[in-house]
């Protein structure tokens, strides 16, 4: 670390999501950049909201919300 502040999450998924990460990764022989958090500020309730991006390349077939 370089000594700046960062936040950290921990992020429970739905099991689906999580067997598609595993395969993914194995399939990759090693790590791979699987989704995104993205922290968006709810100003009403002085709250942020996390949602999770998955990249289009492992999210075939997954369902997705709008």
């Amino acid at each position: 670390m370089n000594g700046e502040a960062e936040d950290v999450w921990l992020v429970k998924v739905p099991e689906f999501v999580a067997e598609r990460w595993r395969t993914a990764s194995q399939t990759a022989g090693g790590s791979v950049e699987f989704a995104c958090v993205r922290a968006v500020p709810n100003a009403q309730q002085n709250t942020e909201e996390l949602h999770l991006l998955l990249n289009d390349e492992h999210a075939q077939g997954l369902p997705r919300t709008t």
